[in-house]
């Protein structure tokens, strides 16, 4: 009969994800890699619409046009959210490593 309430049985079965720098499923670099492939894809949507002007067809230009500044949009959302939360998370390590010091004298 095994308690989980004892220490020993907590070192024994942690939980999920013990180690606090395990590697996230989808992080801050996620984030900001993602923004650049959506900045890649809108840059193909602006080149479809490129290629789209020789036929004379302003409508197809002017879609692709449209969807490529809307996910170069995004992806410079995805971009700035992924460095931003980069920021915050040095950040945040900076001042409890900064505690622990302060703590320990």
């Amino acid at each position: 009969m095994s308690d989980s309430s004892t220490p020993a049985a907590r070192r024994a079965n942690p939980g999920p994800n013990p180690d606090p720098n395990a590697a996230e499923p989808f992080g801050p670099w996620g984030f900001a890699f993602l923004g650049i492939a959506l900045m890649f894809g809108a840059g193909m949507f602006m080149a479809a619409g490129l290629g789209a002007t020789d036929e004379g067809d302003d409508g197809a230009e002017l879609v692709f046009y449209m969807l490529g500044l809307s996910v170069t949009f995004l992806g410079a959302m995805f971009f700035l959210i992924g460095v931003i939360a980069q920021g915050i998370r040095i950040g945040m390590r900076a001042v409890a490593k900064d505690g622990r010091a302060r703590l320990a004298q």
